[in-house]
């Protein structure tokens, strides 16, 4: 049973066969100034055509002022959930325990004080 070659000969005397020869390249190169394909590129010519090319460089809106802005929002959320979870288990396990409403967030309320957090 033979195997398929492999594609790159590490092992072997015989050069990679990735990459184009200058040759290659010499003789592609006329063959593409012969044929000139950039004479015939003209762009859209339907009104639908135009309409969708004018929207190449439109911006989607998820990295705007506001999209920016919620992203901080929501990240700030997340860091005070976590810095909760984090007192309530502190409290779980603390030596001296409490009711957990007498929990002290006045530390929570310093680092994030945009959000709403009543003792």
């Amino acid at each position: 049973m033979q195997t398929k070659p492999r594609r790159y000969h590490t092992n072997s005397k015989r050069r990679p066969t990735k990459g184009w020869t200058a040759g290659r390249r010499a003789a592609y190169a006329a063959r593409i100034r012969q044929h000139r394909p950039w004479t015939r590129s003209t762009g859209p010519r339907t009104a639908a055509g135009r309409a969708r090319s004018c929207q190449n460089a439109l911006k989607h809106g998820m990295r705007g002022a506001a999209a920016r802005r919620l992203y901080a929002l929501l990240g700030q959320q997340r860091r005070f959930v976590i810095a909760v979870g984090r007192a309530i288990r502190r409290h779980k396990t603390s030596q001296n325990p409490v009711s957990l409403t007498k929990i002290n967030f006045s530390m929570l309320k310093n680092a994030y004080p945009d959000c709403l957090v009543d003792n």
